[in-house]
């Protein structure tokens, strides 16, 4: 491509192979790391147009294993597993750095087992599905006693549950509906 052009070292084929740094036509750097065969491959950093970067594994042109992704300002977003270039398991962070994400991911949103953190220290532990809580989870107040246990919906109690009060006193025992109780 015309538009690019790259330092470093190359293979038989005169492909980029090894360690060296690719350019847009702006003199830019686009990525700079390991190469294999044309691609990028190994260990590197990958520049984004919006000034966001990730700096990790690579593997066919793709973030592929640990890695972590940071803003245009240098603020961790996410540290953790990558495949195919999605983010699959980790942490990510709110632009104070407060961690606001443990576990897995799918299609760039909260899938499988994880934790939210909310601002106020709160926390919500449970299976999610597209970034709700879906089916049995768990619900902290900020001084980590437990708030509820049981079914949920939308990320609210919705099915069976218990609710306690910020003591860890019994509140109510039962059935839910869209965080309301019912019955």
């Amino acid at each position: 491509n015309g538009d690019l052009h790259y330092r470093g070292h190359f293979n038989k084929k005169q492909q980029y192979h090894g360690n060296g740094i690719l350019y847009d036509k702006e003199n830019e750097i686009l990525y700079e790391g390991d190469f294999k065969n044309g691609k990028y491959h190994g260990q590197g950093r990958e520049n984004y147009e919006d000034g966001d970067y990730i700096i990790g594994s690579f593997k066919n042109n793709k973030a592929e294993g640990k890695a972590k992704l940071y803003n245009k300002n240098g603020h961790l977003k996410f540290d953790g597993i990558f495949k195919n270039d999605e983010k699959r398991k980790g942490k990510s962070y709110r632009l104070n750095n407060q961690l606001q994400y443990d576990g897995f991911f799918k299609n760039g949103k909260y899938e499988g087992r994880g934790v939210y953190y909310t601002t106020g220290g709160s926390r919500y532990e449970g299976i999610f599905k597209a970034n709700k809580l879906e089916g049995k989870g768990k619900m902290f107040y900020s001084n980590g006693v437990m708030k509820y246990e049981g079914n949920m919906k939308n990320s609210v109690p919705h099915g069976i549950g218990t609710e306690y009060l910020d003591d860890g006193t019994l509140s109510y025992k039962g059935s839910f509906r869209n965080n309301l109780q019912h019955g």
